[in-house]
């Protein structure tokens, strides 16, 4: 078939940068495919299936000779996102419709590619790859959504943690913390996907050390002033980072994410008030007397509204009470 198509072309003598065996495999390949697609419908084996996405696979392969300033390894990894999102729309089609062979073949097809993607990207620390891996996050969050099946949930956890450290070590951020804190959040995304396994001091417990891996060694770091931590931005992030905290614990009404968040977010900003005030005295004179009118006033404050003041603290109560 490939001779018969060599002939073709060179009878016609069509013009190209291609070589004739290029041109051939090429057509071999499309004829591969329609003739896969044709089989997959006709028998609906998940055999069929496997073979057309891997047909249409080898076909991108097959053109990246005739494209090599186009087709880079960064174009190779968003097409393989791309065709990974394509298949987890047909397997959602799939699903709906009840074609089991074609929803089974194209959700696990569509969970190799991040992995592909991965390979075909150089192995460096840059907002590039922290892009990629959060597109590869967010393919195993519509497959963990389309299938109901938690493994890819967890692939989408670590993709994620990935791009995370990957995007701060590209900004040279050093110390402890940059590695402590992506295993921090992926023990807090473990203990939510399994929740359901858990007991609720298994759940506790999962919560609390998580977070304390997340928190614990930027909040050392503010306290002391070590590192970086003598950079405004660097308490800046902290604190948009116990905001998200606080903001977890409210959405999904669990205790532990709100106290720590609003633990650290306090401590966060005391530190670099106390730390503002050593540094300029004027500054630390001001700091002063607004604390001190500010604990004047909240004592007259609650003096004046006592009863009110303990019936919203009350009604708080209850209200943390139900949550987890």
């Amino acid at each position: 078939m490939i001779g018969f198509l060599i002939a073709i072309f060179v009878r016609l003598n069509i013009p190209s940068g291609l070589l004739f065996n290029e041109y051939a495999l090429i057509s071999a390949i499309l004829l591969v495919i329609l003739i896969s697609i044709f089989t997959s419908i006709l028998y609906k084996k998940p055999r069929h299936i496997y073979f057309t996405q891997t047909s249409i696979a080898t076909l991108y392969i097959a053109l990246k000779p005739a494209f090599p300033e186009v087709l880079t390894p960064e174009v190779d990894a968003i097409v393989a996102l791309v065709f990974g999102f394509i298949l987890t729309g047909i397997t959602t089609v799939a699903r709906r419709a009840e074609i089991p062979p074609l929803q089974e073949s194209t959700r696990r097809f569509a969970a190799i590619m991040p992995v592909v993607a991965a390979i075909v990207l150089p192995t460096e620390f840059n907002y590039g790859n922290a892009g990629m891996a959060t597109f590869s996050a967010a393919l195993y969050a519509a497959l963990a959504i389309t299938s109901s099946n938690r493994i890819y949930a967890v692939l989408a956890a670590v993709a994620a943690n990935l791009a995370i450290f990957t995007a701060i070590m590209a900004s040279n951020v050093q110390g402890l913390e940059v590695y402590l804190a992506p295993v921090g959040l992926f023990t807090l995304f473990l203990g939510h996907i399994y929740k359901e396994n858990l007991t609720e001091q298994a759940r506790k417990i999962i919560r609390i050390g998580g977070g304390l891996l997340l928190y614990l060694p930027a909040a050392v770091n503010i306290s002391f002033e070590m590192g970086r931590a003598s950079d405004a931005m660097y308490a800046v992030v902290f604190g948009l980072l116990c905001l998200l905290g606080i903001s977890a614990g409210m959405i999904f009404q669990i205790r532990s994410y709100l106290f720590m968040g609003v633990s650290f977010f306090t401590l966060n900003l005391a530190a670099n008030l106390l730390q503002t005030g050593l540094r300029d005295q004027r500054m630390g004179f001001i700091l002063l007397s607004f604390a001190g009118l500010f604990i004047i006033g909240s004592l007259v404050f609650y003096t004046l509204k006592n009863n009110q003041i303990l019936g919203f603290v009350e009604k708080t109560q209850k209200k943390l009470a139900k949550w987890e």
